[in-house]
């Protein structure tokens, strides 16, 4: 071919065919180019194997080479697909879970909705005893009272599943077994502080342990919302046997359904079953 005697061809530049137009005309294309050092008159130029060949034809031989890929590498890829659809459908049935962990690590990192403020309430203990009239004797313990799962916590427990959140921003003082075991003593200590029983002492083998269980320390919001109080009563002597046993209730109506208006109607609920049960005890022992 000839071109113009202007057109800078080096020894290095490539050279091969191009098709222009929607027709496809051929025609002979020459890219690049840099060697300065030979400056004789470039006459031939070698065409790298394959310039000739067409777009179509590249793009069909580069085809070519991606079914072969996807030919040896079947299986993997059916197993990929497989594995990717277990995991979505895995995400799919767990979107609720993933998003309290999320929720989580926002609130964690203090992100999310600002905290709600609790108001911390304690529980009376009753204080209105008369001067005693019989001494506990020997050494009494009371250690922390059982419950189910859901009297463990400080929130306020509710019977109805519709007002279970009520009261967000209010808590007890502590865990109700431990709010219970507290204030017991102390309802003990109020009526003869020089006898009353402790909490459990390392080393120290009491004469009776005040068992108690926790039936019942919950809101019963019924047509008239109450607190309900429930404890079974059961005295252990050294050996671990079971010399007596009670069970105590008392219930108290709820004039105001609201935090306030339902510790008070425990304070009057707790007061009123501890006298019973340190009397019971006193007069028992």
């Amino acid at each position: 071919i000839s071109v113009v005697s202007g057109t800078p061809v080096r020894s290095d530049t490539k050279v091969g065919l191009d098709f222009q137009g929607l027709t496809g005309v051929p025609v002979i294309a020459l890219e690049g180019g840099k060697l300065l050092t030979d400056s004789a008159p470039v006459t031939v130029l070698i065409a790298e194997p394959g310039a000739g060949r067409s777009m179509t034809q590249a793009a069909r031989d580069a085809l070519g080479r991606v079914d072969g890929v996807l030919a040896d590498n079947a299986a993997p890829l059916k197993t990929t697909i497989a594995n990717l659809q277990v995991f979505s459908e895995g995400l799919a049935r767990n979107t609720g879970k993933l998003d309290g962990i999320v929720s989580g690590l926002e609130r964690m990192t203090g992100g999310g909705a600002a905290p709600v403020v609790k108001v911390t309430y304690n529980l009376q203990p009753a204080d209105d005893f008369s001067a005693p009239i019989k001494a506990l004797k020997g050494q009494f313990v009371i250690p922390e009272p059982s419950s189910v799962v859901q009297l463990q916590t400080q929130r306020f427990v509710i019977t109805q599943a519709a007002d279970s959140t009520r009261f967000p921003e209010a808590q007890w003082a502590d865990s109700i077994p431990k709010l219970i075991q507290a204030k017991l003593i102390e309802s003990f200590e109020n009526y003869d502080v020089a006898h009353a029983p402790t909490r459990p002492i390392d080393g120290v083998q009491p004469d009776y342990q005040l068992m108690i269980d926790i039936r019942q320390f919950n809101i019963v919001s019924d047509t008239t919302p109450v607190a309900e109080i429930a404890l079974s009563l059961r005295v252990l002597d050294k050996d671990g046997k079971v010399i007596a046993s009670q069970l105590f209730r008392n219930s108290q109506r709820i004039e105001t359904l609201d935090a306030p208006g339902t510790v008070r109607a425990f304070d009057i609920a707790f007061s009123n079953l501890a006298k019973e049960l340190v009397a019971w005890t006193v007069q028992s022992f």
